[in-house]
């Protein structure tokens, strides 16, 4: 039997802590250990924690002596694995009990499996969960369109991590951190190590992690997901804001500054045709060249069917979208720019 080693980071996540940890360690897949490293919480998270340490001794505990927020937290705390196959945990969801059990039957040869996860707000979803029969890219090109895979739904092999670690230089974490959030490095470079297996991301269409949503978030939220309507009503709301000229000044270097991140983690790892239409895109956008928004518009327009969630039916509508990418992705970095002005470390 392969060994899973469950990887949780917290941060004055008392309030629904034992919750998580309860469906945890409740797994129908025996659990190797549960490594939780928390980042200087203040409220009662290290209390609850040991508590459960103490009666579970797969469980360890570690506290970080300097807060540097949640990548560094979970890529540190990934360190301590010793299992197989690491799965990331957030200290505020809810596992569903087969979710290890499913997804070590599901990941095969591949570096990251991955599924669903509806958000809900209190004791119940945010919305009834419709099962969504298309199957999700996850090729490098959707950090143009869809984002990337979330943390805390992937199991992952423990040998990515040490590929990671073997390919990227320490010194260069600091720097990604200021720009890409743990889940977006290890996405990036199970990409990259793409010809070192089959498929480098299996997905598994089933809703085995509720995601807590803040209150403050669920608003928000709400009105994210009206939006994502496909309407050509919507679809023109999109465009108007994102070319409103004080929004993009304030956005645009955040998107190039994250995308050079990206290059300069992918610079790690040999080139692959897997990755080289992303690279095109990235390279077009970055080196700023007088020609370089024509070459992105032609990479984006080839690659329509691999940026966005999933390939379009409807070949003129993937077409207008992947023309219209260049004002359209600026929406994507909203969150990050709002954690900016906050001063977060994670943005």
């Amino acid at each position: 039997m392969k060994k899973v080693s469950v990887v949780m980071c917290t941060y004055n996540g008392a309030p629904y802590l034992r919750q998580q940890l309860d469906t945890i360690i409740n797994q129908t897949y025996p659990i190797h250990e549960l490594i939780v490293q928390d980042d200087q919480s203040t409220d009662d998270t290290m209390a609850v924690l040991e508590e459960y340490a103490a009666r579970y001794p797969f469980m360890q505990v570690h506290r970080k002596q300097q807060r540097k927020g949640i990548a560094d937290n979970f890529l540190t705390a990934m360190a301590y694995a010793t299992g197989d196959y690491i799965a990331l945990s957030d200290q505020d969801d809810i596992w569903e009990l087969t979710k290890i059990e499913e997804q070590i039957n599901a990941i095969g040869d591949s570096w990251i499996c991955y599924h669903p996860s509806p958000p809900f707000n209190g004791d119940k979803p945010l919305f009834d969960y419709i099962v969504d029969p298309r199957i999700p890219n996850c090729g490098l090109e959707i950090i143009f369109g869809n984002g990337c895979v979330l943390g805390h739904t992937m199991l992952l092999r423990r040998s990515l991590f040490n590929k990671m670690i073997e390919h990227v230089p320490q010194a260069m974490f600091s720097g990604l951190y200021n720009h890409l959030f743990h889940d977006g490095i290890l996405f990036i470079v199970a990409n990259a190590l793409e010809e070192d297996c089959i498929c480098p991301i299996t997905y598994v269409n089933s809703p085995l992690t509720w995601h807590r949503r803040s209150d403050a978030s669920v608003t928000k939220g709400e009105e994210r997901r009206d939006l994502s309507k496909r309407t050509w009503g919507n679809a023109m709301r999109l465009v108007l804001r994102n070319i409103n000229p004080k929004r993009r000044k304030e956005i645009a270097p955040l998107i190039y500054d994250r995308l050079c991140a990206i290059r300069l983690l992918l610079d790690c790892f040999p080139m692959s045709s897997s990755t080289a239409g992303a690279r095109k895109m990235i390279n077009a956008y970055c080196d700023k060249k007088w020609y370089g928004g024509f070459v992105f518009l032609c990479e984006s327009v080839k690659n329509r069917n691999k940026i966005f969630y999933a390939p379009e039916k409807n070949q003129f509508i993937a077409t207008l979208r992947a023309l219209l990418l260049p004002i359209t992705m600026y929406d994507k970095y909203t969150i990050a720019y709002r954690y900016k002005k906050e001063g977060r470390p994670d943005a």
